[in-house]
């Protein structure tokens, strides 16, 4: 089994509590790995990472290539080194799951892609929020939807276990990029109608902090029940 380094910057409960501050910057978070997703500052759209380029989907339906100066507040990178691949058809998020259950992999991160033909994709992004920030779960009152059906174009996310709640989201937390890269965001539903998962374990997992930003090293957070009925209700 390959197994490799997960770097995450900033928490998911941060998020929650209304941390929008972009806090490292594209150029950075790219020197940490070569795959994976997140948000750029304020809450504006869906960062999604492949090959090392950075496509971020935007509320306003549109995906472009942020500058390596965007700030982002929160992301999942890693070197993408898959260690099992796996066919599919027809597919939906129970058997990516079922997956990683029959691997015995549901108490440590893992790092997945799902590259294919997809029936539907229904996604969404939260348009930009300025200060004061509102709370993770206000913003999903102004989230935009999009859906498209018959698409070609890849997943791409982690899965995070229960034990980890609040540091990422439980269970699978997925991105998607067409294959034209004109349509992407985060996943509300999917159906694969034939594709290929691929994914990898990780041993270890290295949290980076804004520790030079004030808000982060001043705020109180709220209390981790409520922190994850909020992320529950924002994903």
């Amino acid at each position: 089994m390959t197994q490799s380094i997960l770097f995450q910057h900033g928490t998911l409960a941060m998020l929650a509590d209304g941390l929008f501050d972009g806090t490292i910057t594209l150029k950075e978070l790219l020197k940490k790995g070569d795959t994976g997703i997140g948000t750029a500052e304020g809450l504006d759209g869906e960062l999604i990472i492949l090959n090392g380029i950075a496509y971020q989907a935007k509320a306003d339906g549109t995906v472009v290539q942020p500058d390596e100066d965007t700030l982002i507040p929160f992301a999942n990178v890693h070197q993408w080194d898959p260690s099992s691949e796996v066919d599919l058809n027809q597919c939906s998020t129970s058997d990516i799951m079922g997956v990683i259950e029959a691997e015995h992999l549901t108490n440590t991160m893992v790092g997945l892609t799902v590259a294919g033909e997809f029936d539907m994709v229904k996604t969404r992004a939260v348009k930009k929020q300025n200060k004061p920030y509102p709370t993770l779960a206000k913003t999903a009152s102004e989230q935009a939807v999009f859906q498209k059906n018959s698409i070609s174009g890849m997943l791409v996310g982690y899965y995070t276990p229960g034990l980890y709640e609040g540091m990422g989201v439980k269970g699978l937390h997925l991105h998607f990029i067409s294959e034209d890269h004109q349509f992407g965001g985060h996943v509300l539903d999917f159906e694969v109608v034939s594709g290929e998962l691929a994914y990898q374990a990780f041993s270890d997992f290295q949290l980076h902090l804004p520790v030079d930003n004030k808000d982060f090293m001043t705020y109180e957070p709220t209390a981790l029940d409520d922190v994850k009925a909020d992320i529950k209700q924002a994903e």
